[in-house]
């Protein structure tokens, strides 16, 4: 059986961003992979939220140079 994905997207809003996943991660049902996209963010949003979840193998980072 295949993950399921869930996507979150972050955009200059770090805080909602950890509490949504932190309940993602919480959830009983774990066959998943949050793809968490930084959508341009214009401070250190990406390098805080991947020094939180680098090592989370259930989160995948990717990072937008530009909000799209």
């Amino acid at each position: 059986m295949e993950k399921i994905p869930v996507i979150i997207i972050n955009w200059n809003g770090i805080k909602d961003t950890v509490a949504c996943i932190e309940s993602v991660l919480e959830q009983r049902f774990q066959d998943f992979i949050i793809y968490l996209v930084d959508n341009g963010s214009d401070n250190d949003e990406f390098e805080r939220l991947s020094e939180r979840y680098s090592n989370c193998p259930q989160v995948a980072l990717i990072k937008n140079e530009i909000n799209t």
